[in-house]
């Protein structure tokens, strides 16, 4: 029974040992589309992503003004279109092009709603331009549709997943917009947000527990000194960080409560939060004003929609809850050093700071007059997929993934040889003399610790040696079957004989 217990155990050990988001396709969640979320399935004939696209078609509800075709791009821009029933067409110019609708959707009029492949809206959007100019374009991956937003023309045309309402992302190859998607739908847990407000001889460390407000049970914003920043977010390693201020020359400037004024590097933040595996995120704001402080007015300065945002299931959320419902937020991502990705959101139209305008200004000073620190973007600097994966699988923190799926390999390995193991172990500690001790407690405490000593330590140290012996075994066994059964037939045909 032990060796079957303990194949089992290794081949479950193996199968945990899969990197559980190796792919954002991978992924199933929801952040908005029209489709909503779809089961990890395939569709016969089709490829993953083409499959996936046929599954958002089927899933939208009837609509006799709405009519959807999954479709792909070829690498020679040869286009293949499907309907809800898996019939299929493929057009290589704009004369077959032209037949689509009459192939695929007969008879019927309205709006024309085509579902893309992940690589056909990254890589492969220049052939968008051979699509019927009135078609309302979607990307849809096994997490969800995205509506396709086109600005601009020819070279200087951008393509945008329509994410929020007030929020959207570039899109620049399959890779950073997968890596968006897994950001935004990242879990958010209130317990790991920490709202940080500078504030110069105020606290010179961070408490590794956020506090809550006793009748709300939300997180207090936490005042820092500004000079203790780095080396206080290494006590806050994999959480998430907030601060807030105005982007000036590549750095953070602030006004803190007592009206005093500084600026720390922007690149000296990220810094320390990567070093710290801090996920960080920079609120751009018109006012230098800290969260927390008063204003002229005499009133509490407050992100709006902050309190929101922090009870919201995903980041994604949360960015749209403290995003402007006024002008939507463009996210642009992009890789930044080892297992690190940084989204920066900016308005419409806007590829670096905003300009100090008259109605900028006058925003300001109007939030600045209520109260509010009004957003106009900002930066989030965090852990890439593959780092938070490898962070989940992690029973105990601080220690690699892989050096814990070791030693259970190696635990587990040991078990295939648990009676010499044992054996070994005996020689290495013998067994306790009840008379050495003088009371019944310390000899069990004795016997608990030589047990927990074999189990946790010896027999990961003894399991590969263990494992390849039962293997040995194993072999010599199926090697000299041959030999036991003649020696048993020869032994029944004798007491046959006699």
């Amino acid at each position: 029974m032990v060796p079957r217990f303990a194949m089992a155990m290794v081949a479950g050990l193996l199968i945990a040992n899969v990197p559980a988001s190796a792919n954002w396709l991978t992924k199933a969640f929801d952040l908005g589309g029209d489709a909503g979320r779809l089961s990890s399935r395939s569709v016969d004939g089709f490829s993953h992503d083409l499959g996936d696209a046929l599954a958002h078609v089927k899933a939208l509800p009837d609509r006799p003004d709405v009519h959807a075709l999954a479709a792909e791009a070829g690498q020679e821009g040869h286009w293949r279109f499907v309907n809800a029933k898996g019939e299929t067409y493929t057009a290589a110019n704009p004369g077959e092009m032209a037949g689509m609708r009459d192939s695929l959707l007969p008879g019927t009029s309205g709006k024309l709603a085509l579902y893309l492949t992940p690589e056909t809206g990254t890589t492969r959007r220049a052939f968008l331009r051979d699509l019927p100019p009135d078609a309302d374009l979607f990307i849809a991956a096994r997490s969800g549709a995205f509506r396709l937003v086109r600005e601009g023309s020819g070279e200087t045309e951008i393509v945008l997943a329509q994410i929020k309402p007030n929020l959207r992302t570039r899109i620049n190859g399959t890779d950073l917009f997968g890596e968006t998607l897994f950001q935004l739908n990242r879990p958010l847990k209130p317990a790991r947000l920490r709202v940080l407000a500078l504030e110069t001889g105020s606290a010179d460390s961070l408490p590794v527990v956020p506090r809550f407000d006793p009748e709300t049970r939300m997180a207090l914003v936490d005042r820092l000194d500004p000079a203790r920043l780095a080396s206080s977010l290494e006590h806050v390693s994999g959480q998430t960080v907030i601060l807030t201020g105005r982007i000036e020359n590549d750095a953070l400037s602030f006004i803190d409560v007592n009206g005093a004024d500084g600026s720390l590097p922007l690149e000296n933040i990220r810094t320390a939060a990567r070093n710290a595996d801090v996920n960080l995120v920079v609120v751009k704001s018109e006012t230098r004003r800290q969260p927390g402080g008063k204003n002229w007015l005499w009133q509490t300065a407050t992100i709006p929609g902050l309190d929101a945002a922090v009870k919201q299931p995903t980041f994604g959320d949360f960015l749209a809850r403290i995003a402007p419902d006024t002008q939507p937020l463009t996210i642009l991502a992009r890789r930044n050093g080892l297992d690190r990705v940084v989204l920066e959101a900016l308005p419409p139209s806007s590829s670096g700071p905003l300009p100090n305008s008259f109605t900028g200004w006058m925003d300001s000073l109007a939030g600045d007059a209520m109260g509010h620190i009004s957003m106009a973007g900002f930066v989030a600097d965090l852990r890439d997929e593959r780092r938070q994966a490898e962070l989940d699988r992690r029973i105990v923190p601080g220690i690699s993934s892989s050096i814990q799926i070791g030693y259970l390999l190696l635990l587990a390995s040991g078990l295939f040889g648990l009676g010499t193991g044992w054996s070994w172990w005996t020689r290495f500690w013998p067994t306790e003399d009840r008379a050495e001790y003088g009371s019944s407690i310390g000899y069990a405490l004795a016997r608990l610790a030589r047990g927990m000593a074999f189990v946790l330590v010896f027999l990961p140290l003894v399991g590969l040696p263990l494992f390849m012996r039962y293997i040995g075994l194993q072999l010599w066994a199926l090697l000299t079957a041959p030999v036991r059964l003649m020696r048993w037939l020869r032994e029944r045909l004798a007491l046959t004989a006699t």
